[in-house]
């Protein structure tokens, strides 16, 4: 267990948090009475499933095309990944594990081979640098993963068309712990067929916690939103997209302590997009709003709760405005659970309603896994060697 811990929280930060007050107290919002927080029953069943050892992640998909989503998980102490099939009703059942490489530290799904079936590709960190495909074999299976090289310590994916030739392509943030003098995001285009055999790097700060794709400024391109794990200043990197695979060099903005995943949406209903990043070691989340030409304003920040190690957004109350859900870690048995933010459509949020998940609940997903048309929540609990999924409640 404490191995477990030393990997997630590798330094120590004396005194952080009373520096940290008198940097951001100025600017700390805390949440208006005026809005109600999600009700305790919102998420009505809570159900939990084995996976491998050491889960570090997960995502969803319809993997054997059967019209359910199903979920993937990458288990870093196997290493493997895990597949659960989903029933429409929130329900899943474990299909079957495949191994996978050494410290595999993030998955992400599309259908990377154009056979209209949806892929997995995994990220390998440690020394070896690697992502891993697994192409769906066309029943939900999946044949045995091939490497492709993807620079130093491969870390969270995301998959999208780059270059608009009609084949995914991937950005993979190169996470690094110890040691670090350069970060950078690695991009590798697709030929369409699952392979990726180049890729080209982009820097970032000193570590690139994760990589968040969006649309900034409105001209059709794709662009990339990256916290920066170590940076002295803590900083928040955007990078646009040149709509041929290839960023522009990264514009920085200053972010909270040890800034580690970034969402994206309309958080204030102006038409352009905004940024929200959660701090870890801060433990806040940080609002940055969109000019809508790539630019934002500077932050500002609310309190979040214990170590927001992961951020999903979605309208979780059906209100019309983009919510968010924090994936909370404190590495003890109590007090790990998922937040959820409810949007006021004006850049601000409600106070949080928490709901309890297994221990270390290091990754989350969301979508609408029981079929009633609203967003469901998935987190993968590293400590607990399992998943929890958190079902909303139907409509009265």
């Amino acid at each position: 267990m404490f191995s477990k811990l030393r990997h997630l929280f590798p330094y120590t930060f004396t005194g952080y948090s009373c520096i940290a007050a008198m940097l951001f107290s100025a600017c700390l919002l805390h949440a208006q009475p005026d809005v109600v927080t999600v009700p305790s029953q919102w998420f009505r069943q809570r159900h939990d499933y084995p996976v491998g050892k050491s889960p570090y992640g997960i995502a969803t998909a319809d993997f054997n095309q059967d019209g359910f989503l199903d979920l993937v998980v990458p288990n870093q102490g196997g290493p493997s990944i895990t597949v659960l099939n989903g029933d429409g009703h929130g329900n899943f059942a474990s299909d079957r594990t495949y191994p996978a490489d050494q410290y595999i530290t993030a998955v992400a799904t599309g259908d990377v081979d154009g056979d209209g079936y949806v892929d997995i590709v995994a990220a390998n960190g440690g020394s070896t640098g690697t992502i891993s495909v697994f192409l769906n074999q066309g029943d939900g299976t999946f044949a045995n993963h091939v490497d492709y090289s993807a620079g130093s310590a491969a870390g969270p994916i995301e998959i999208a068309d780059l270059n608009a030739d009609g084949a995914l392509d991937l950005v993979v943030a190169e996470f690094c712990d110890f040691g670090c003098t350069e970060g950078q995001v690695v991009v590798l285009l697709g030929r369409g067929d699952g392979t990726f055999p180049s890729w080209n790097s982009f820097p970032v700060g000193k570590s690139a916690a994760s990589v968040t794709m969006a649309d900034l400024n409105n001209d059709g391109f794709h662009d990339l939103v990256v916290p920066d794990w170590l940076n002295i200043g803590n900083t928040v990197s955007v990078l646009l997209g040149r709509g041929n695979g290839f960023f522009r060099p990264e514009r920085e903005y200053a972010g909270g302590g040890s800034p580690r995943k970034a969402v994206v949406a309309d958080f204030n209903h102006d038409g352009k997009a905004d940024i929200v990043v959660g701090n870890v070691y801060q433990k806040t989340l940080s609002f940055m709003a969109g000019l809508g030409d790539g630019r934002f304003r500077n932050r500002v920040i609310t309190s979040a709760g214990a170590y927001p190690w992961w951020l999903v957004t979605n309208d979780f109350n059906l209100d019309g405005k983009p919510d968010i859900a924090v994936s909370n870690y404190d590495g003890a048995s109590s007090g790990n659970s998922v937040s959820v933010f409810l949007g006021k459509g004006n850049g601000h949020f409600s106070a949080p309603s928490t709901f309890a998940t297994g221990r270390a609940p290091i990754g989350l997903v969301s979508a609408d896994f029981d079929g009633d048309g609203k967003p469901d929540l998935a987190a993968a609990n590293f400590l607990d060697d399992s998943i929890t999924v958190l079902l909303t409640a139907p409509a009265q």
